[in-house]
């Protein structure tokens, strides 16, 4: 039987021989314990066996070498403790447990000897680095400090490593957007409805999850023009995305939620403009969509926000949806195809926009939730053999690209996914921008260690490297917002005085009065901030002179065509 670490304390096996890669030594403690664990006769030998399969660690000759040397083991555990087990037992034939274990332990872990070669000594001091770090941010993790997120915010279980979402598996779905019946991957038939709640469905939902990789879509939409071109206060005009730090979010969903919401005051007339932030975590009933080209079942998504609840006094007879999209079936070749589909293709995939394009083109009604089944299954079934050649090219390219995330969800599993060494980030979806949190502040009066502050929402707190508040932490976690690392460059190194309170990367910019940010040090960014929009984008050719350039962006997305 081939296993991972989960047999190292939360199975009890018994087994007789064991076959392992060289790790620190209390966990090959933990994988020996599971040899001759309960008395038993008949055993096929004398006495238990152990393999320790690692090359020889004691020839290297500088860090590359001891690298090569650990292998994959270097990226799951500690190299220095690799290396100071290795020659723990290195040599051995024989242990006596448990009378060893404390004088295994003590030889791995004692003080350093002073004859170790210097690239050791770097490699512990590396160690000792990290462990201060992870002792930071543990700390910055604990109930006592660490805020509740925001719902389309996920903590990363580890440092440095993607986000991870919980993935429901199936073999088969029939639903609707408030109800589904399911025949879950252990075979098992449920039916769930979003008003109701039954323990033993629970349990089976929950028996059939994992936890993959996400890559989450969140394109930052445009101002809405609408406000600019109407009589002043004519009717209420808002933007909704996830650039806006919490505590502005939390005001507009409310703010919206008490228009559109189920029990909402309706206005005579309004306009929401908003990301795909509303597609499924915002419960509003509007009338009328307009929304670009996206891939079928996300339409549905935002169609499903028409006519929710039962209302009287509409101010149309049926609900209207207009998908402003250019006539994607004039494309001759992968260029036409991209320059017809615009942004969208940077944000889903091209085929699968191409076939929803065709699923809808012509379409004056649809009848839901009737329909959903026959539309989604028109855009996802076979390809047909008249597709042309440019397309069939872009399908398989999406086939190969599912093909590699499949592969990079399977290898960021509990079973195979090691620890990143401490300089690298991890993508929170695949081909995209690394983000950082931004500290939005109004003003800051600062040393190394201490700071005093004036958050984007007016409250102003002072924040110490050596001191943890939980007020003050929830006070910054709610002037927070994410935006793209590439877009702070050089990348302002995270101040000390945050340390206790918020845990990784993170800038503080400053809002200026015209609503430009900058960092402490004064340097400007292609940035703005205003209450209304949020985190914007300044279109500036001094910003493109200065390395800030579209280009920056565009060789994410080349991957799809």
């Amino acid at each position: 039987m081939r296993l991972t670490q989960v047999v190292e304390q939360s199975v009890d096996i018994d087994a007789d021989f064991l076959i392992t890669e060289l790790a620190p030594t209390d966990m090959l403690l933990q994988r020996i314990g599971r040899l001759w664990r309960h008395d038993r006769k008949d055993r096929p030998c004398e006495k238990p066996e152990v393999l320790i399969v690692a090359r020889d660690v004691g020839d290297a000759q500088d860090r590359q070498t001891l690298k090569d040397a650990l292998g994959h083991s270097a990226y799951v555990y500690a190299p220095y403790v690799l290396w100071r087990s290795f020659h723990v037992w290195n040599g051995r034939t024989d242990v006596s447990l448990p009378d060893e274990i404390r004088t295994l332990l003590k030889t791995t872990y004692c003080k350093p000897k002073q004859d170790e070669p210097d690239f050791i000594h770097e490699v512990r001091e590396k160690l000792k680095k990290k462990r201060a770090e992870l002792h930071d941010i543990a700390l910055g993790m604990t109930a006592e400090s660490n805020p509740a997120m925001e719902d389309d915010e996920y903590v990363a279980t580890r440092y440095s490593t993607q986000r991870q979402v919980q993935a429901l598996l199936v073999r088969d779905a029939q639903s609707t957007i408030a109800r589904a019946d399911l025949t879950l991957a252990d075979g098992q038939h449920v039916s769930v409805d979003e008003k109701e709640r039954d323990f033993d469905t629970t349990k089976k939902l929950h028996k059939n999850l994992v936890l993959v990789a996400s890559h989450l879509l969140s394109p930052m939409p445009r101002p809405p023009a609408a406000k600019s071109e109407m009589v002043e206060d004519e009717f209420k005009v808002g933007l909704l995305h996830s650039r806006f730090p919490a505590y502005r979010r939390e005001e507009l969903e409310s703010e919206w939620m008490s228009n559109l919401g189920k029990n909402g005051t309706r206005p005579r007339g309004c306009v929401l403009v908003a990301t795909q932030v509303v597609e499924q975590s915002v419960d509003i009933d509007a009338d009328f969509l307009i929304t670009e080209l996206a891939p079928t079942d996300m339409l549905l998504q935002r169609i499903g926000r028409l006519w929710r609840h039962d209302r009287k006094d509409r101010p149309c007879e049926k609900p209207e949806v207009l998908i402003v999209a250019r006539d994607v079936g004039d494309a001759q070749d992968r260029q036409t195809l991209k320059d017809a589909l615009g942004h969208s293709a940077y944000v889903y995939a091209p085929y699968v926009l191409w076939r929803s394009f065709h699923v809808w083109n012509g379409r004056t009604d649809v009848s839901l939730p009737d329909e959903i089944r026959t539309l989604l299954k028109t855009t996802y079934c076979k390809p047909k053999q008249d597709e042309p050649d440019f397309i069939h090219e872009v399908r398989e390219k999406l086939k190969k690209k599912r093909a590699e995330l499949h592969d990079i969800a399977l290898g960021m599993t509990a079973e195979s996914n090691p620890a990143m060494e401490d300089d690298e980030y991890v993508a929170t979806r695949y081909s995209t921008q690394r983000q950082v949190q931004a500290l939005l502040v109004r003003d800051a009066q600062s040393t190394i260690a201490r700071a005093d502050l004036t958050l984007a929402d007016g409250q102003h707190v002072s924040v110490d490297e050596k001191e943890r508040d939980f007020d003050t932490t929830k006070k910054l976690h709610k002037n927070l917002v994410l935006v793209a690392s590439h877009l702070l460059s050089p990348m302002p190194r995270p101040p000390r005085y945050l340390t206790k309170h918020i845990y990784g990367d993170v800038a503080v910019l400053r809002i200026g009065k015209d609503g430009q940010l900058s960092d402490e040090g004064g340097t400007t960014m292609p940035l703005g901030y205003d209450d209304q929009k949020g985190v914007y984008r300044i279109e500036d050719g001094a910003f493109r002179q200065n390395g800030f350039d579209d280009d920056d962006e565009e060789e994410y997305y080349e991957s799809d065509w």
